[in-house]
């Protein structure tokens, strides 16, 4: 059985069992009661991700990033070092991605956490649903019936996870593989916060078994050595994780096309590079490659259709999940409005990118193309 089916089932199972408690009499005559179904509902979702923020540090986990919502970005920024970005349409849960550093006693620390979490959620979906009727036992119930749901569809991972309560004690290299040198975690704050020299200075000093394929790539990308980026993504499709795979097809697309910009590989050999990472990411359709890529709008504008890679690239720059995927969207966006002759929002895209992440070497290679569109353009009157 799959996860993907497992959280699928448990799914309908909390909808199930919630219609159940409202319709058949557990909730009734209560009032607010299906408010604060809805409400508790929404607490169990947000409820493991909080946990997680709050004991990261304790149990040996570093996080890398958060974002909360869908849509355009509102807010851009960090807290306490960490890439925070906050965007207009709530979501029922955050986005929160961490990783694994040597600690003292990993392991217990890990398994603590998880059962802290089973532990709160169940007690405070008890003590409320034996409070008084009405909205406070809604929340209550809909904490136990999503705390089943969610041991239904527990993820496989260390972190505020079922799996780990249960699991995690007899598994140990499920915290030996995923550790990150400190060094490591380092740089790739630094890449995600757009301070490229200081990442390249943190990697600089890293052991060659770190594992810093993937950091390595971004950082590469932003100083524009693409050469080099593109042999490292197919070094991770070499040698990396089925889990990294996306990411370095994405990292192969964006080197060709920032390659080209920079006038080192033609609009064939470009066109050729990013055909091929797109199809091996087998998403079927066009919109459905949009959801994982930003590098649909590239290939539109390979393919002679500007307006299209105009409007696919503003929605990744206006709602990509880091300033670094924003900033090289927006000079995509910039590339599509130069080819339909609007140089000046050309411009003003191209300054949002710098303004995003400055130490973007694609932001150069975009902008002396668009000067140098603009000098053909005003050459051309007088040739005639």
């Amino acid at each position: 059985m799959t996860l993907r089916f497992r959280r699928t089932l448990a799914q309908l199972l909390v909808v199930a069992l919630l219609l159940q408690l409202v319709l058949f009499g557990f909730l009734a005559g209560a009032p607010g009661a299906l408010v604060g179904v809805v409400l508790g509902y929404l607490l169990g979702r947000l409820l493991p991700d909080l946990w997680a923020l709050l004991f990261a540090a304790p149990s040996g986990v570093r996080i890398t990033s958060v974002r909360y919502g869908r849509g355009r970005v509102l807010f851009s920024g960090t807290v306490r070092g960490v890439p925070v970005q906050l965007a207009w349409l709530p979501t029922p849960e955050f986005l929160v991605t961490w990783v694994l550093v040597p600690a003292r006693a990993l392991r217990s620390r890990l398994w603590l956490s998880s059962v802290g979490l089973w532990v709160v959620q169940p007690a405070l979906g008890v003590w409320l649903v034996s409070a008084s009727p009405g909205l406070v036992r809604g929340i209550g119930a809909a904490l136990l019936v999503q705390a089943v749901g969610w041991m239904v569809a527990s993820p496989a991972t260390p972190v505020a996870s079922f799996w780990a309560v249960v699991l995690l004690p007899f598994r140990p290299s499920a915290v030996t593989g995923p550790l990150w040198h400190p060094d490591l975690l380092r740089a790739e704050l630094l890449l995600c916060r757009g301070r490229v020299r200081e990442a390249r200075q943190a990697l600089d000093v890293l052991p060659a078994d770190a594992g810093a394929s993937l950091t390595a790539l971004g950082v590469l990308l932003a100083e524009g050595r693409y050469a080099e980026a593109e042999e490292e993504a197919r070094e991770v499709l070499r040698t990396g994780d089925a889990c990294c795979h996306g990411v370095a097809y994405s990292g192969l697309a964006r080197a060709a096309v920032a390659a080209g910009d920079a006038g080192e590989l033609s609009r064939e050999q470009v066109r050729a590079r990013v055909d091929f990472a797109l199809e091996a990411l087998q998403a079927g359709s066009e919109r459905a490659l949009l959801r994982i890529v930003p590098q649909v709008a590239d290939a539109a504008l390979l393919s002679h259709r500007p307006e299209v890679a105009a409007r696919y690239a503003r929605r990744w720059a206006e709602a990509g999940p880091s300033p670094f995927w924003r900033a090289d969207s927006y000079c995509s966006l910039a590339s599509a409005l130069g080819e339909l002759g609007r140089r000046d929002q050309a411009r003003a895209a191209l300054a949002k990118a710098r303004r995003l992440y400055p130490e973007l070497a694609r932001i150069r290679h975009v902008e002396r193309n668009l000067e140098a569109a603009q000098e053909r353009s005003r050459s051309e009157p007088a040739l005639r």
